[in-house]
């Protein structure tokens, strides 16, 4: 049987990722999960579950495949070379962050398998159109659970 979405925010994967990137980022970074940007300081990290599938592999086993939209949202109020190298410290230290989740074994059972299928620079929705110097990097990864 797939794990439902709230499973997978609660207990599952989502709430550790958040958790996780908090203690990575400790107070520079205020991380979030929800499906719509809530402005959160000059530098913020929202987590959203974007879709979910599953497979039957038999009767008792489904492979469950998912996609996560994790977006790194930056104010620079000053342009200049050391706000962006800010900027790009912080999309390489979430990028590092998920690589190191790649082969993460789920109460050692099946591997996760983490992939990271892209990453946009500044893809602006909706009212983050509307915020001066916003400096958005969007990482979409899939990863799968077998389960059963």
């Amino acid at each position: 049987m797939p794990t439902s979405f709230d499973k997978i925010y609660t207990d599952e994967i989502l709430d550790i990722f958040a958790n996780n990137l908090k203690g990575e980022f400790d107070a520079s970074a205020k991380v979030y999960v929800s499906d719509q940007f809530i402005r959160k300081g000059n530098q913020s990290i929202r987590l959203n579950t974007v879709s979910q599938s599953f497979n039957e592999i038999n009767d008792d086993r489904f492979l469950n495949n998912y996609n996560l939209e994790i977006k790194l949202y930056f104010i620079c109020l000053a342009k200049n070379d050391l706000s962006y190298k800010d900027f790009f410290n912080s999309l390489h230290r979430i990028e590092q962050f998920i690589l190191a989740f790649q082969e993460t074994f789920d109460d050692g059972k099946e591997v996760l398998n983490l992939k990271i299928n892209n990453i946009q620079l500044n893809d602006l929705v909706d009212e983050e159109v509307n915020i001066t110097g916003l400096q958005t990097a969007t990482f979409n990864v899939s990863f799968s659970k077998l389960k059963g």
